[in-house]
Formats: structure tokens, C-alpha cells, sequence
């Protein structure tokens, strides 16, 4: 992997690390200010269907890491980053769910279990460029590893 794929690779992963980490703030900060109409009946109905689409993204997430895994063990890891970036950015859409609960007045347990669930998903999914060790070269002439 050229050091260009690799920087573009940690470049894409840490903003949407960032992202995720910056929605409790967005949220604390527009709550504050600004109070949606409270409907305990559409909030329960809005919980459920994050949740749902929260386990469906997950999976989908899942299967687009392990495509780009494929395609990485083929050699083709500029097709790769491709599926990484979209399982990352599906990872993301969790914490914008806890934005959007959050707004509508849920418990922040509740907004703090998809901001946890985000940042844990696009952590597990991290690039390969974050999971590889530095190569170290072994120098012939005196065996000496560096």
C-alpha cells in the first residue's frame, strides 16, 4: 500500500471518528437553545426505528468491511477504500441517530447509546493502514534488525 493510500485511508477514518465525537456537543449546545415539540408517542416510535435501522446498518456496515477485506487480500486496495469509507460513514449515521433522538427530548442514555455504538463500529472497522506494523528491515550485513 503506497504512503499516499495510507494517509487518504487514516484521513477519511479520523473524520469520521471526529464527526461522531463532535454530534454530543452539536446536541448539548442546539437543546439548549432550541426545544422541539415533545410527542412521547412519536419519540417511542422514533427509538424503535433507529434501533431497527441501527442493527440493519450494522450488518450492511459489516458486509462492506469485509468486501473491502476481500478486496485488499486480492490486492486491489484502491477498489477497497470504497467499501471501508462506506462502512465508516454507515457507522456515522448511528450517531446521527442519537443527534436526531437526542432532539426530540429522549433520555440521554438513550442518545449516549448511539454516539457509544458509532464511535465503537467505526473503531472496530478501522483502516488497514491503522492496523499495520512498521516494517522492519533486517540489514544482512550484520543481522542486526532496525
Amino acid at each position: 500500500m503506497h504512503t499516499e493510500e495510507q494517509r487518504l485511508q487514516l484521513t477519511l477514518w479520523g473524520a469520521f471518528v471526529v464527526g461522531v465525537a463532535l454530534y454530543p456537543t452539536a446536541l448539548t449546545v442546539i437543546v439548549h437553545q432550541w426545544r422541539p415539540p415533545y410527542d412521547g408517542d412519536l419519540l417511542a416510535r422514533l427509538q424503535a426505528a433507529c434501533m431497527a435501522g441501527g442493527v440493519l446498518q450494522t450488518l450492511v456496515a459489516y458486509a462492506f468491511y469485509r468486501r473491502g477485506e476481500s478486496l485488499v487480500g486480492r490486492a486491489r486496495e484502491s477498489k477497497a477504500l470504497w467499501s471501508y469509507a462506506v462502512a465508516w460513514a454507515l457507522g456515522e449515521a448511528l450517531g446521527l441517530y442519537g443527534l436526531v433522538v437526542g432532539l426530540w427530548r429522549a433520555e440521554p442514555e438513550v442518545s449516549t447509546l448511539f454516539f457509544t455504538w458509532a464511535i465503537s463500529l467505526i473503531l472496530l472497522f478501522r483502516p488497514p493502514a491503522a492496523r499495520r506494523q512498521p516494517r522492519r528491515s533486517v540489514d544482512q550485513s550484520t543481522s542486526v534488525i532496525t
